[in-house]
Order: C-alpha cells, then structure tokens, then sequence
C-alpha cells in the first residue's frame, strides 16, 4: 500500500532551458524556463506517487539576491551576466532525483546594450549598424547565426561567446519584456537593423536629458508609436505576454 507522501515534489528536467531578461524586467522568472518531464513525491517506505505538474505553483530565488525577478535579481557588478535561480514548487524547494535542488541559469542585461557596458548609447547604435551591414552580405554558407552581435573587443563574449545571443536579445529592441517569447528567441528569429539603432539612440537622448528617468519610462518614450506605456501598464497588472 503507498501511503501518504511526504511532500517533497522531485522532478525530472528534460531539459535545461535558459532564459534572457531585461534588467527592468518587475516580474517574476518565467515557469517556461522549467522544462519538467515528471514531478512525483514519495511515502514512507520510498515509494513514488506521481504529481500532475502545475506550473502555476512554480516559484524563484535568485541566489544571491533573493529575488523572484531579473530587476531585482540584476547586479551591475556581475560581468558575466549569469545568475542561478532555485526553483521552488508550491512553496518548497523542488529537487531532482537525487535530491539536490534544482536551479536554473538565466541571463540578464541591459535592453539596447550590445557590447555588455550596462549602458545603452551611441556605441550600441554603432554596433547594430555594424551588425545589419554585415548579415546582409553573408558568404555562402554563412548563416545569421556565425555573424557576430558585440564588437570584436568585447570582452565578456571574448570570455563566452554564448554571450553573444544575449547581445542579440538585448539589441532587439522593438520587442520588450511583455513580447511573448522574446526570452527564448535565437538572432535567427529576430529582426535587428537600422530602425533598432535609431530606437535606441532615442532611448539615450531621453535618459540623458530627462531628470530622475527610469528605463521602462524611457523605451516608453522612444518607442511611443507601438503603444509601449499602456503594454508595459498592463503586462506589470496582469504578468501575461502578447
């Protein structure tokens, strides 16, 4: 007979799904970045009762921060960008088979920053422009995705060329933390040219000469003709994507 559990969901994670974040990003990490094949608890004599996996009860802590959401959880010291998050189901760490914890890893930036400076300026403008001039004459055989996003002295892509597709992501900028799967996208899926560079030479205008200007106010402003307040309004209220 199983008897009853003991209340401590394991999970077996398909696979590990890493997520990029905008630093001015207020709501929680998303439950998508938690790819689970099975949940299931055990009963006193160890043996395995199966859970239907709801990801609804799925909760964060960043491990350094606490934070349950990248704004929170971004450290402007951190050069590599990378932040491990726990995972927590129905208010309960969620461990893995062997009973470790189950973490994942996402990485948070700067929205506009394509060389990794935790700014958004002219010098990303460049690079975008830079970028665009050359994947629109890829070599035969090259595809979007061997064309380099950060400059060439970059030094944290140098350190991890991962890093690029972050670069990638956050020089996006027409698409923002509401965009629904934006976290996800590779530079294959996007459309990065000389509009996002303009958008972001705008953004910098306003957080130069604007006193006390906040980021989210800011893309607001520059990308004012896609309704970017009332979105940005109405993904902190309901915390849906559209």
């Amino acid at each position: 007979m199983i008897g009853e559990d003991d209340g401590i969901v394991r999970a077996a994670i398909e696979t590990e799904v890493v997520g990029f974040y905008f630093s001015h990003d207020p709501r929680p990490f998303k439950a998508e970045n938690v790819n689970v094949e099975r949940a299931w608890t055990k009963d006193a004599e160890g043996n395995e009762i199966d859970v239907e996996f709801d990801p609804s009860l799925v909760t964060f802590e960043e491990v350094n921060s606490k934070a349950d959401n990248p704004e929170e959880a971004y450290d402007v010291n951190n050069t590599t960008f990378k932040y491990t998050v726990n995972v927590f189901y129905n208010g309960k760490p969620l461990v893995n088979a062997d009973e470790d914890a189950v973490a994942i890893t996402v990485y948070i930036g700067v929205k506009g920053d394509t060389n990794l400076d935790n700014m958004s300026d002219a010098r990303d403008a460049s690079n975008i422009l830079a970028y665009y001039a050359n994947a629109s004459t890829l070599d035969e055989g090259e595809t979007i995705e061997d064309v380099r996003m950060s400059p060439e002295n970059c030094e944290p892509v140098n350190n991890n060329p991962e890093l690029d597709t972050l670069c990638a992501f956050l020089a996006d900028v027409d698409l923002d933390v509401y965009s629904k799967d934006n976290w996800g996208k590779t530079k294959s899926d996007r459309i990065i040219d000389a509009t996002d560079a303009t958008w972001i030479l705008s953004y910098y205008s306003y957080m130069s000469t604007v006193e006390d200007a906040i980021p989210h106010e800011g893309w607001n402003y520059s990308l004012e003709s896609k309704n970017r307040g009332e979105k940005f309004d109405a993904y902190i209220e309901s915390g849906k994507e559209v």
